[in-house]
């Protein structure tokens, strides 16, 4: 395989977007793991972001195809080079992931299989239907995130119930609104709008320092004065880098400063994901969650192949 050809699939793969799902499954994993007396098994936790990485990428994939002709109509540089890689592989690429990830979680779990099938599903369905529906797009992305959640916690215990108790939908119904508003970002990479990014940016922000006092404040939280006060410091970087860009952003108003500030609405997942994985008073956990930025940062800052034409997707 050429050289050219083997950096148009790195292209298609886009590792740090894997990351901040990763925290999603982590997250789900840990809080069910939490409601049961059985431990983190290494092997079920390599099976299920290895299934995660299958699934995302494959869903990622389809999109791209589904992309593809208008890139080409347009002559806009997507994620699937025009010329390099055809239709037919990008979309076989697509269904082997798929497949993998497919048989992957059903091997560990029919609950995680089928669960797996759904998300692979609603992938297709954004990638063929709600990709140009700015809502409708934006919730079925969100419900995807707020779904990996709910795989993470079928990986942790092979019977019983997916979601262990009532509370544990909190942290899937704030993944859902959380990465909701940030996809509502990105419907202003075309055309920006001051008062808009503005509004989106600060129900952000609001958001992300809400689930960060809840963690002092509610009774269910387990955690320690010494871990709520780490998961603050990152919430408060999260909130000084939003603060950075919607400033860069409502400046320029240019598709590049929008696509940072959507960049760093998805790395802040992860900050939120660890938010909610501090409940349970796992500290090591927590940092774990928290240690996938650093891979996802370093990936966004030297392969920013995700946005051609930007110098870095970070910066």
């Amino acid at each position: 395989m050429s050289e050219g050809r083997s950096n148009a699939y790195l292209r298609l793969i886009r590792f740090p977007l894997i990351f901040a799902t990763w925290s999603d499954v982590l997250t789900g994993h840990v809080i069910a793991a939490a409601q049961t007396p059985e431990v983190l098994h290494p092997g079920r936790v390599a099976m299920m972001l290895a299934v995660t990485t299958f699934l995302g990428t494959g869903g990622m994939t389809l999109c791209d195809c589904f992309e593809y002709e208008s890139d080409k109509e347009h002559g806009r540089p997507g994620s699937l080079p025009l010329g390099v890689i055809s239709l037919h592989a990008a979309f076989a690429a697509a269904f082997i992931l798929i497949l993998l990830a497919v048989a992957g979680a059903t091997w560990v779990s029919a609950s995680a299989g089928l669960l797996t099938v759904v998300v692979a599903l609603l992938f297709l369905v954004f990638a063929s239907v709600t990709r140009e529906m700015p809502f409708a797009g934006a919730a079925n992305l969100s419900v995807i995130r707020g779904l990996s959640i709910i795989l993470g916690m079928a990986f942790a215990h092979q019977g019983g119930p997916l979601v262990p108790k009532v509370e544990c939908w909190g942290p899937v119904a704030a993944l859902v609104g959380f990465v909701f508003i940030v996809t509502r970002i990105v419907s202003e990479e075309k055309h920006p709008r001051r008062e808009r990014l503005l509004r989106l940016t600060a129900t952000l922000i609001l958001l992300l320092v809400i689930f960060n006092v809840l963690l002092y404040v509610l009774p269910l939280s387990k955690a320690s004065v010494t871990l709520c006060v780490i998961v603050s410091v990152f919430v408060a970087g999260v909130v000084m880098r939003f603060l950075q860009l919607v400033r860069r952003s409502v400046h320029e108003l240019s598709t590049a400063s929008v696509q940072k500030l959507v960049v760093a609405g998805l790395v802040g997942t992860i900050v939120v994901n660890a938010n909610f994985v501090a409940f349970t008073g796992e500290a090591d956990q927590t940092l774990g969650v928290l240690f996938l930025l650093l891979p996802a940062f370093i990936m966004f800052r030297f392969l920013h192949v995700l946005y051609p034409g930007t110098q870095t997707a970070i910066d």
